[in-house]
């Protein structure tokens, strides 16, 4: 097994994995170059089996505020752009939940946080769509309002390379027999 990271944070101005759009941010979207992420080397390109699975875990922290309150802010993560076998998304595939939490340096303010690095992960189709949405969404699953900036670690455990070796092998191997 493989595992990846892909740092996101919607404070970035520049460089690699700027915002693509954060007008809203209970929905900032990203374009991720899953190419490079889950690149073998820095040199090489990795050929993914467009059929693999893969599991994805996530640790979010927003900034602080005193404006977050449960009722508002206590809600669901949720990732656009990719799929989920076991989950049919409307607003994207739940990551976990989201809730606020007392900030350990100023007693009136309060932080969103969502963890779920010591679960198994949620099971997903290995990305291929660039463009993501990070989103937040409320315990009636509407968008949370008053969304505040935020960092979130995505981390990615892919199958075996034997079994994309594989696969790449095997449509090698048909591509090149010809039919008598």
């Amino acid at each position: 097994m493989r595992l990846y990271s892909l740092y996101l944070n919607t404070k970035t101005t520049s460089g690699f994995l700027t915002p693509t759009n954060k007008a809203n941010l209970n929905c900032v979207y990203f374009s991720v170059p899953w190419e490079s992420v889950f690149a073998t080397s820095m040199n090489a390109k990795r050929y993914l089996n467009n059929n693999a699975k893969c599991r994805v875990k996530v640790h979010f922290v927003s900034a602080a505020s005193a404006g977050i309150t449960w009722t508002n802010q206590k809600g669901t993560l949720r990732i656009g752009g990719m799929v989920s076998s076991s989950q049919n998304p409307t607003n994207g595939v739940v990551l976990g939940v989201v809730k606020p939490v007392l900030s350990p340096t100023v007693n009136t303010d309060w932080y969103l946080e969502c963890d779920t690095t010591q679960s198994l992960g949620i099971e997903i189709a290995i990305p291929t769509n660039s463009n993501i949405c990070i989103g937040l969404y409320n315990d009636a699953g509407v968008a949370m309002t008053n969304a505040l900036e935020y960092e979130v670690i995505l981390h990615f455990e892919l199958e075996d390379d034997d079994t994309e070796s594989d696969f790449i092998n095997n449509q090698n191997t048909y591509s090149s027999m010809s039919i008598i």
